[in-house]
């Protein structure tokens, strides 16, 4: 709940950052399963191994739609974030697989957590490009969200909560 509180602001940065952590927290995610590895230092990764914008939709009505398909005033019918990943250290068939996190109703919750990401997302003009990373803030792929950014602000949490952190 601390993250959440840190993290539940108007900046779209820390809304993708709230939202990252509960996703992959409720739907045991590994970094490298919704952080960009970055390949190169010109914002190159690998579309095979990252969350892209085409991966996440949304159960809203009971009905599966790409999360920008959802208008605001739905908001409150979505039930369920459902996700597709391509590739992972533990899929050793290299077959995809699909998770979901459904609405909690609490403090913590996953939907609501993307979902006031994708607001603010979409209010800075940053729209669906199934080609680049689900969870950026940039019109390019270059402002996403990176493995060291998820660890900065959960040792952040950890260190006002008073729990010996490790570097």
């Amino acid at each position: 709940e601390h993250v959440n509180m840190r993290l539940t602001t108007g900046s779209v940065m820390l809304a993708c950052l709230n939202a990252a952590i509960q996703l992959a927290f409720f739907v045991l995610l590994r970094s490298s399963e919704y952080c960009v590895v970055p390949l190169a230092r010109n914002g190159a990764f690998d579309p095979d191994s990252t969350l892209l914008d085409g991966d996440v939709m949304l159960i809203c009505r009971g009905r599966m739609v790409p999360w920008d398909e959802v208008e605001e005033d739905d908001y409150p019918h979505v039930s369920e974030v459902v996700i597709s990943i391509k590739k992972s250290k533990t899929d050793q068939n290299r077959v995809g697989v699909t998770r979901s996190a459904e609405r909690t109703g609490e403090t913590l919750c996953a939907v609501e957590a993307i979902l006031r990401f994708v607001r603010l997302r979409l209010e800075t003009g940053v729209g669906n490009n199934d080609e680049y990373p689900f969870f950026r803030w940039g019109q390019d792929h270059t402002q996403h969200l990176r493995r060291d950014s998820v660890s900065k602000a959960l040792k952040h949490s950890a260190r006002a909560l008073g729990q010996l952190v490790s570097e």
